[in-house]
C-alpha cells in the first residue's frame, strides 16, 4: 500500500498541474481526485480542505524557491544575476496571473506567505549576490542593503497582475524587463534567460 507521504506528493503534484492550467479558481477535490487519478476518500483523510493543500504546496514550492535562488547567489557574473532574476521573475509573474484570476478570498493564508517571501527573503537572497559580486554594481558608494530592496522590489512591480494588459507578450516583457534591470547596474543592455511560457513542461517546484 502506499504511504502518505507519496499521496500528498501526488496530490500536490496534480494541484500544482492544475494551477498552471488556469484551473486556480476552480480547484476542488473532486477536480484534482481526477486529475491525480486518485479517491475522493484519500484527498479527505489527508486535507480539511483546499485552502489547506494551498498552503502546504506553498510551503513546498517556496521551500524549493527559496533553496534554489540561495545557490544562484553563491555565483559570480552577469549571467549569474540573469538567471537568479529571470528565476525569481517567472515564478512571481505566474503567482500575479492567480492572483488575478482567483476571488479575493481564495487562498488568502498562502498570498500571506508569497508576500511575506517577496517582501523578506527577496531582498535578503539579492542581498547576498550583491555581496559576491560587488563589480557588478555601478557605485562603491551603493549601499547594498537599499540596491537588494530596490531590486527585489522592482521584481514585485515587473509582475503585478494589472500591468498585463500593457505588456501581453512574453517577449515584449522580456525586452522591457531587461532595459530596466540594465539601467539599474548601469549597463547599455542586459540579456535574461529565456523565460519559460506555461505551455512547457513543469514539475512542482
Amino acid at each position: 500500500m502506499e504511504s502518505t507521504p507519496h499521496f500528498k506528493e501526488h496530490i500536490l503534484q496534480a494541484t500544482f498541474e492544475l494551477i498552471l492550467m488556469g484551473k486556480a479558481p476552480l480547484l476542488s477535490f473532486d477536480l484534482i481526485a481526477e486529475h491525480a487519478n486518485l479517491t475522493l476518500e484519500t484527498i479527505s483523510s489527508l486535507y480539511e480542505d483546499i485552502d489547506a493543500i494551498s498552503l502546504e504546496l506553498t510551503i513546498v514550492s517556496l521551500a524549493r524557491h527559496k533553496e534554489e535562488s540561495l545557490a544562484l547567489s553563491q555565483q559570480r557574473g552577469l549571467e549569474a544575476l540573469s538567471n537568479l532574476l529571470t528565476h525569481d521573475l517567472k515564478f512571481f509573474y505566474d503567482l500575479e496571473m492567480d492572483r488575478k484570476i482567483v476571488g479575493s478570498s481564495q487562498y488568502s493564508e498562502s498570498f500571506r506567505l508569497f508576500d511575506e517571501y517577496m517582501d523578506k527573503t527577496l531582498p535578503h537572497i539579492y542581498f547576498q549576490f550583491l555581496e559576491h559580486n560587488p563589480n557588478l554594481i555601478p557605485s562603491d558608494e551603493t549601499d547594498l542593503f537599499y540596491y537588494s530592496q530596490f531590486i527585489a522590489h522592482s521584481i514585485l512591480f515587473f509582475n503585478r497582475a494589472n500591468l498585463a494588459p500593457l505588456i501581453s507578450k512574453i517577449e515584449d516583457r522580456k525586452q522591457i524587463t531587461e532595459q530596466i534591470i540594465a539601467s539599474l547596474f548601469g549597463r547599455p543592455h542586459f540579456t535574461l534567460s529565456k523565460f519559460q511560457t506555461q505551455d512547457e513542461q513543469h514539475q512542482l517546484p
